[in-house]
């Protein structure tokens, strides 16, 4: 019963459920009120879901070789654009 009121949930209702679960999956013991839960919860997902997308962005760039990634003496990889690039050559990947 629960999929049938889901499917006919507003997208934005159906992404914030979403967003909550993949919390809960990696924080299973969390407890938290409404008020934080939108605060603390979805605020981090958002981030964390953000910060995944850009490493998906970024590896898809270095694998077209648009951006190169340099690695740190701390190991923390940085990236930038790859040596020969153009900025039209950029946009026209978009």
């Amino acid at each position: 019963m629960a999929q049938n009121i889901t499917s006919k949930a507003p997208k934005q209702v159906t992404e914030t459920a979403a967003a909550i679960e993949r919390y809960l999956s990696s924080r299973p013991q969390a407890a938290e009120t409404v008020e934080g839960i939108a605060r603390w919860w979805l605020r981090r997902q958002r981030f964390e879901d953000s910060v995944e997308m850009v490493q998906r962005a970024l590896d898809l760039l270095v694998r077209r070789g648009v951006v190169e990634q340099l690695s740190l003496s701390g190991g923390q990889p940085m990236y930038r654009k790859a040596p020969g690039e153009s900025s039209g050559e950029i946009r026209a990947l978009m």
